[in-house]
Formats: structure tokens, sequence, C-alpha cells
């Protein structure tokens, strides 16, 4: 990245990256229940995702990303959005903020 960036630039980058890796997650750990998920995503698309992937999963994709990048050592910014961006309101979700009302936006705005 080029060295005259807002302090928040690079981590407003990789959030927007990584806020959706816990569906690659799922995919590695376990494919066949990926695509369950998948089929179920599309033929129920007026429902929230988290909400389909609790029932099948018993955790979402949020959390799984969230813990990757735990494990990662990511900043704890990064980490609140990959597992708040869908729950930005969330008393928790405040240590990565704006971030995660950011992404939260972004994704809304781009999904059909």
């Amino acid at each position: 990245m080029p060295r005259n960036t807002r302090p928040l630039d690079e981590e407003i980058f990789l959030a927007g990256l990584l806020h959706d890796i816990g569906y690659m997650v799922l995919n590695y750990l376990d494919q066949k229940l990926s695509d369950e998920l998948q089929t179920r995503l599309v033929s129920q698309p007026d429902r929230f995702s988290v909400e389909i992937e609790a029932e099948l999963l018993e955790m979402n994709h949020c959390e799984l990303g969230a813990e990757l990048a735990r494990f990662w050592n990511l900043p704890d910014s990064v980490i609140a959005v990959l597992r708040y961006h869908h729950d930005p309101e969330n008393e928790l979700a405040a240590i990565g903020q704006p971030l995660v009302s950011m992404v939260n936006i972004a994704e809304k705005r781009s999904s059909p």
C-alpha cells in the first residue's frame, strides 16, 4: 500500500477482504456441509444467512472467521469486523468501530 495512507486504510482493506472468510473455512473443513449451506441459502433468499448457518452448523461464518483471525493474531478491530459485520449494534462490536459498521453497510449495498 502507498506510504501516504490514512491510519485505518490498511485495517479497512484487510477487514473488507477477510470479512466472509468463514465461508472458506467451512468449505475447507466440511465441503458437504458447505454445499448444503449454499443450497439452503439459494433456496431461502428471504432469510438471513447467519440464521440458516446457526440451524445447520450451530455457529456461523462470522464466528469461524473471527476464530481464524484470532489464531492469526490479527488486530482486535479486524477480529471484531469478522465477528460482528452482520450485527454492528452488538455492544461487543464497539472495539471494531467504525470498521464494523463500514463493512456492514458495504455488504448491504453490494447485496441484491
